[in-house]
């Protein structure tokens, strides 16, 4: 697919031109040993391997592949600056500022801004568990080892239910209120086979292992939302939701014992043992984190194998879903038709290549070059200590620099010159289209009337 060729050249692009210059001085030392293969006359002076997988590189579609690539960036840079660094500071400074608050204030203070935290998008629930077994235990109530004990389990009990309200929250704010917009349900893919499944798999009643899975394992804020857009039953909901707190535990187990490690340091002791049950921990969230993931996506899969016909089936209440995406198709048929690459103007395939370029610049330094780009501030270091000109080293100004110089390309280059480009030919699509509205319906309406009495 071209996300998977978009994602092999953001990875591998760069170091492209290293390959070619090995390629090109391996068939020159072939040549000159007078290798047969060698000298058979090519197109380029490299070996026949890396022509061949140039060749296919060729074949691939350029402008989605690009396109493609810039969104992934997008992603990557909202992952690691965004949820892998930005969190980790504002969470820093955010326990700086409640430290000296009461235990009974601390408490409430975390809740609200885990709720907060939780509720937006990106923000995932391992940073805000940590941060509470940060800041509880590390209140002074809690510097004797009962309190340390008492710190830890309070943690944990705050965290459980701070999942559950913000699930409701997400549910309720976000979920139910998006279900009315036909436009979201559309984008959402509530009539497609795989949807339809995971509606199918949460709609169970009790605690059922793809359920428990879907709830638990999948990322906090979309599989809450999705719960509300479906409008499932929320109890029904926050019961599949019971087995996080095998997860919760770990995490919050993590955050106490690294503060465990530093208050033994700070006191001049040696004890490796709180560092080892802190990455102990750690390890065990990731996995059963992976283990949650792997089951959820079996069930699913297995759920569509099983009902494919039942799933697959049109439904009355999908007919403006159904309308909905066949009119996106059409609209999609005429973008593509005006920006395959051979349709694009030189002005838009100039930003879109140096849009593209700029991005995979940004991403070699964000993914290949951490150290050389951001110091290190972990969630458990000083807010006091932070310096932002510090912390940023010049290439990581280099590589957010280039990040904003490929959107700038990208969305305001790029995108602007391929709607006007199209422009005249999607008022065109959306005439026809407003005209063939009423008799498509009518025909999905027998379509629909024949699948459900068969």
């Amino acid at each position: 697919s071209p996300w998977t060729k978009a994602t092999a050249l953001l990875m591998f692009g760069p170091f492209v031109p290293f390959l070619l210059v090995l390629s090109w001085l391996n068939q020159r030392v072939r040549r000159c040993r007078g290798v047969p293969s060698a000298k058979k006359p090519r197109w380029s002076g490299f070996t026949i391997f890396v022509e061949e997988q140039l060749d296919a590189v060729a074949a691939w579609p350029r402008t989605q592949t690009l396109v493609c690539a810039v969104w992934v960036s997008v992603g990557i840079f909202v992952l690691f600056i965004g949820t892998g660094k930005a969190a980790n500071i504002l969470l820093a400074w955010m326990r700086e500022q409640i430290k000296s608050l009461s235990m009974g204030l601390l408490v409430a203070a975390v809740f609200v801004i885990g709720v907060v935290m939780f509720l937006i998008p990106v923000i995932p629930g391992p940073p805000v568990y940590l941060f509470g077994g940060l800041v509880i235990c590390g209140h002074p109530d809690n510097e004797s080892d009962a309190g340390f004990i008492q710190g830890t389990i309070l943690t944990i009990v705050v965290s459980y239910v701070l999942k559950n309200v913000t699930f409701w929250l997400q549910h309720t704010m976000f979920g139910v209120q998006m279900s009315n917009s036909v436009a979201v349900r559309q984008a959402v893919g509530v009539n497609g086979p795989t949807m339809r499944a995971v509606e199918k798999i949460l709609s169970a009643g009790g605690l059922t292992a793809g359920k428990c899975a879907i709830l638990c394992g999948a990322p906090d804020w979309p599989v809450s939302v999705l719960c509300g857009i479906l409008r499932l039953n929320v109890l029904q909901c926050l019961l599949g939701c019971t087995p996080i707190i095998t997860f919760i535990v770990p995490i919050c187990l993590t955050g106490s014992f690294l503060l465990k490690a530093g208050r033994v340091k700070d006191a001049g002791e040696e004890d490796p043992i709180w560092d080892a049950l802190s990455s102990l921990c750690m390890s065990l969230s990731g996995i059963i984190g992976v283990v949650l993931t792997v089951i959820f996506m079996f069930r699913i899969q297995e759920t569509v194998e099983e009902h494919y016909e039942e799933l697959s089936r049109p439904r009355l209440d999908f007919l403006e879903l159904d309308w909905l995406d066949f009119k996106k198709a059409k609209i999609d048929a005429v973008m593509e038709e005006h920006s395959g690459w051979n349709s694009l103007g030189p002005a838009a395939k100039n930003c879109l290549l140096v849009g593209a370029a700029c991005h995979m610049v940004a991403t070699f330094f964000f993914l290949y070059m951490d150290t050389y780009c951001f110091g290190t501030f972990e969630l458990t270091s000083d807010i006091n200590t932070f310096d932002l000109m510090e912390y940023m080293k010049p290439f990581g100004w280099v590589a957010c620099g280039a990040f904003m110089l490929g959107c700038l390309w990208f969305f305001c280059g790029y995108q602007t010159k391929l709607g006007a480009a199209a422009k005249g030919a999607l008022a065109r699509a959306e005439e026809e289209l407003a005209a063939q509205e009423d008799e498509w319906k009518k025909a999905r309406m027998v379509e629909i009337e024949a699948a459900n009495s068969s």
